[in-house]
């Protein structure tokens, strides 16, 4: 037996597949995973990979080979299961049996008889090249990251072009900290279906909800949420919910009614005395002091009151006014909100607007720059420290940066690009992500110096610290 474990056999077929290249039989074949589990008999592939024509198996060993039950009672068995497995005639899953040291003539006569290739790997093989680059190790780490999450969330198939494409962008990340045009736009396919399934409002995120506002109920909602918004914690608005609902002065209309019978600081008094005994937080402004918030929803409800409590109606009267354009239509709404709802300024505005407009049914424009919410926030995992989409953390350069960004991969649409860097700090980044469940980990400057670090400072070999994102209890990605 060599000394060679057969790990590092493992990590030298990787590192130059060619060595399983069989001309007209196995061409290119590419890594899909190590220590592939296969669940009936609780055993593992040593090596799984993909060619033009299917799966390839690969079982290794550090001996010389003289046992025919290699052949067999393992490498034809694990052949039989994983083709049962995934439902595929066992003809479509080449296998190769791969030694450090020899076979016997008995095992390659079984081999040929069986259709199982046969190579040695020899030890000079395994130690050529033995001093790897730390950024060759980490952009293989960065291409599984990238076409996983494009694969799983952005549902692109995945095919030798797209594969060669994920590479090119990995290594040009990797050496130089940016993303070419290719790597943004997998960011931008990513962005897209991450707001398509994200909510709105911070409550939501956990939960299946995708945050749809459909019904005048949910629309409602989202402005209530909305203009109670003065970066507070959102844990809060559906407390404020909870009480006026039980109060009948949640709703529009109850709360129209309470105007109507108790005037209108009545009914304002009302709703601050009771948010207040729930234990609300209210915020104290210059103007209206503790009754900002209930003034807001007041006022939000007397508004929605002049279109008959109908989001479509409002949303009718403002294109009618836009003469149907969808860019001037968000000017009139923006404009809109902001002079009939206390409180409600730039940021409120473009709030309204872009969750009716990504949830919902209204049909305006989220090209306008108002759409692109700049914070601190937003500006910090947009920059250098997080998804380097920006150079820094300025407010010109992040609206410089992200909104040629939606004009180039995103056809304009800023209010993705808001809403995913909000859902993202929301959901990832309060603790350090838990990378393989997070889609933009391949795009990420942390997880790059992370993988960096931990290579440099590591004396492990590329097995140890090279991260799998395959789920070895269900089918492998690359199916």
């Amino acid at each position: 037996m060599t000394s060679i474990p057969e790990w590092e056999l493992e990590d030298a077929i990787i590192r130059d597949l060619s060595l399983i290249h069989f001309p007209g039989v196995i061409e290119n074949p590419r890594f899909v995973t190590r220590q592939q589990f296969l669940p009936r008999s609780g055993r593992f592939i040593d090596l799984l990979l993909k060619d033009d024509r299917g799966f390839v198996i690969v079982e290794i060993k550090n001996e010389w080979v003289n046992d025919v039950r290699t052949v067999d009672r393992q490498v034809l068995a694990y052949r039989g299961e994983f083709s049962d497995w995934l439902g595929i005639l066992a003809q479509d899953v080449k296998c190769v049996l791969v030694s450090s040291e020899g076979f016997s003539e008995e095992v390659r006569s079984a081999c040929e008889k069986y259709g199982v290739f046969t190579r040695i790997v020899c030890e000079e093989e395994v130690l050529r090249d033995r001093v790897y680059r730390y950024e060759d190790l980490v952009a293989r780490t960065i291409h599984e990251h990238r076409l996983q999450a494009l694969h799983l969330v952005a549902g692109w198939p995945i095919t030798h072009d797209l594969e060669a494409r994920i590479q090119a962008s990995s290594d040009e990340w990797v050496s130089t900290g940016e993303h070419d045009h290719e790597s943004k736009r997998q960011l931008a396919a990513l962005f897209c279906r991450v707001s398509e399934h994200a909510p709105m409002m911070a409550h939501e995120i956990g939960t299946q909800s995708a945050g749809r506002l459909h019904s005048n109920e949910q629309k409602w909602y989202w402005l209530f949420y909305s203009v109670l918004d003065r970066r507070s914690n959102a844990s809060v608005f559906r407390r404020a919910r909870e009480v006026l609902e039980q109060a009948g002065l949640f709703w529009p209309r109850d709360i129209c009614g309470a105007v109507m019978v108790k005037g209108a600081m009545g009914a304002l008094d009302e709703m601050r005395d009771r948010l207040r005994r729930a234990g609300f937080p209210l915020l104290r402004d210059q103007i209206c002091g503790f009754d900002s918030q209930p003034r807001s929803v007041i006022d939000a409800a007397r508004f929605m009151e002049r279109y008959g409590f109908d989001f479509d109606a409002l949303h009718d009267s403002i294109a009618c006014r836009a003469s149907a354009d969808p860019g001037a239509a968000f000017d009139i709404a923006w404009r809109e909100f902001q002079k009939s709802i206390y409180g409600v300024g730039h940021r409120i505005a473009g709030q309204i607007i872009r969750g009716l407009t990504l949830k919902g049914d209204w049909d305006m424009s989220l090209h306008d720059q108002r759409a692109l919410e700049w914070s601190d926030y937003n500006a910090y995992i947009a920059g250098p420290a997080r998804l380097r989409l920006t150079r820094d953390h300025t407010e010109r350069e992040y609206r410089r940066a992200l909104g040629a960004f939606a004009d180039d991969f995103l056809h304009g649409n800023r209010g993705i690009v808001s809403h995913v860097l909000w859902y993202t700090r929301k959901c990832w980044y309060r603790r350090e992500p838990i990378w393989f469940q997070y889609p933009f980990a391949g795009y990420c400057s942390l997880f790059l110096r992370r993988q960096l670090d931990a290579t440099r400072d590591s004396n492990l070999t590329p097995r140890a610290i090279q991260l799998s994102l395959l789920d070895r209890s269900g089918l492998p990605v690359n199916q």
